[in-house]
């Protein structure tokens, strides 16, 4: 029974944060902390709070300075969620932005957007993932 309410949250966060052009790439809602941040030689990540948007202009304040990228570096920004659904509580990381570092200065990223990822509409005007305070997380 629990396999079936998991698939069927699954499929409703998939149905109702994606649309048909775009669809949300939903990664990460396991119970681990959003604090817990493996290393991987892979791909690197910073979790932090956005500072503000302007245009394609995005600023991200870091909580962690050990692995800051480098200027020019381009990766996926990614937006934290929490939802309950018929009881079922599920948090995780929604893709919103494939982005370009474009200024570090003191644990603050200016990064550019290259592509909207997401796109929500809430009784049907466009939800803004890119709000100020909102923790999100750049992987790279």
């Amino acid at each position: 029974m629990k396999k079936v309410i998991i698939l069927f949250c699954s499929l409703f966060i998939i149905l109702f944060v994606g649309n048909s052009a775009s669809p949300a790439k939903i990664y990460n809602t396991s119970g681990i902390s959003i604090f817990n941040n493996p290393k991987d030689t892979l791909q690197k990540e910073c979790i932090g709070e956005l500072a503000s948007k302007k245009g394609k202009t995005v600023k991200m304040y870091f909580f962690q300075n050990e692995d800051l990228p480098a200027l020019g570096a381009s990766g996926t920004l990614a937006k934290y969620f929490e939802e309950e659904v018929l009881g079922f509580y599920s948090h995780g990381y929604i893709d919103i932005a494939e982005v370009e570092v474009k200024d570090i200065s003191e644990g603050e990223v200016t990064f550019t957007i290259l592509k909207e990822l997401s796109s929500v509409k809430v009784n049907g005007k466009k939800e803004s993932f890119f709000k100020q305070g909102n923790m999100v997380k750049f992987s790279w």
